[in-house]
């Protein structure tokens, strides 16, 4: 998913401590074209069927469908993925991250969009200035909301 993803053209941040072991990870892909090429995705389909198998595969796909619909059309920021290791939860590592990549977002006047599937993450975004767009409906395990961040 990464280099389909991320790595074509994006950033994945890390935090590590003191013995050097990460222990929390931003991923974002950087604004692009909304009509992305669908060869990255294509190119990575043999590792998706490895790791998931076809069923697996195919929930992957209709759930990334469904979490596309909502994004915004304007070029924006994507963020997504965000995790601290257990141990590190509760020291401020995600916000450190969050902070990181939107004072980069900030400094090139650019957007910026996430899913946030829980409230206490959802006001964790809200001091950084995303705004709820509403639930998005249609995954059968979660709703997630959609934010944005505007353009500073």
């Amino acid at each position: 998913m990464l280099r389909s993803g991320p790595l074509q053209a994006g950033t994945v941040d890390i935090a590590v401590n003191d013995r050097g072991e990460i222990i929390g990870t931003a991923v974002w892909e950087a604004p692009r074209d909304r009509r992305e090429p669908l060869w990255p995705t294509v190119a990575q389909l043999p590792g998706y069927l490895r790791a998931l198998g076809l069923r697996g595969a195919l929930a992957a796909l209709r759930h990334r469908t469904v979490l596309r619909r909502p994004r915004p059309t304007l070029p924006h920021w994507y963020l997504a993925e965000i995790g601290v290791s257990t141990e590190a939860r509760g020291l401020g590592v995600g916000t450190l991250l969050l902070e990181h990549r939107l004072q980069r977002i900030d400094m090139a006047g650019e957007a910026a969009y996430l899913e946030s599937s829980t409230e206490r993450n959802r006001a964790l975004y809200r001091r950084h200035g995303f705004v709820e767009l509403g639930p998005i409906t249609g995954l059968p395990s979660a709703t997630p909301m959609a934010m944005w961040r505007p353009r500073t």
